[in-house]
């Protein structure tokens, strides 16, 4: 069982505007997430997710031909279609549910304004995860807060934001 300090995992976003570049650093230093464009076409773009700890990729998310959805890898497993790895809950494709590494099922769900927010719960309603970024103060700078107890997914929670803003960029 790990330490737990009481302070969620804060990972400043340094290139919010940015999908398929980016690199999320939590401001205590605890974990490093980048992810980075490795193929760009016109049929084509794929995605790793790496973490600083671990040198190969965590995930990888191939895109589809003018921005489809395509397939996700995430470590450990196969690759699945997003469209199966992010289910919709509704006919409204902003509210998406996967099932992580750990069993449980997690529900992201978008809030426009002059702050972009996204959030995602667990089966219980509980709030495990925030992505924020406020549009009229500084909208080079984002920011994902990660409940403590959910350390252990954060790639994954990353993972399937990624795809969820993937799907609103592009209205999918």
């Amino acid at each position: 069982m790990s330490t737990t300090f009481g302070i969620d995992l804060l990972l400043n976003d340094k290139s919010p505007n940015n999908l398929t570049d980016s690199e999320f650093v939590d401001m205590y230093e605890r974990l490093r997430l980048r992810v980075h464009c490795t193929l760009r076409s016109s049929d084509r773009t794929v995605i790793m997710v790496y973490k600083s700890s671990v040198h190969a990729p965590i995930a990888c998310l191939e895109f589809g031909a003018e921005h489809a959805l395509g397939t996700v890898k995430v470590a450990g497993q196969e690759s699945v279609p997003m469209n199966d790895y992010l289910t919709r809950v509704s006919r409204n494709s902003r509210v998406r549910k996967f099932v992580a590494s750990d069993g449980q099922t997690y529900t992201w769900s978008y809030e426009g304004g002059d702050e972009t927010e996204w959030q995602c719960l667990n089966s219980r309603s509980y709030s495990v995860a925030t992505y924020v970024v406020n549009k009229t103060a500084n909208p080079t700078q984002g920011m994902v807060a990660v409940d403590e107890k959910y350390i252990h997914i954060a790639g994954e929670l990353l993972v399937s934001l990624i795809i969820m803003r993937h799907i609103l960029k592009y209205n999918l």
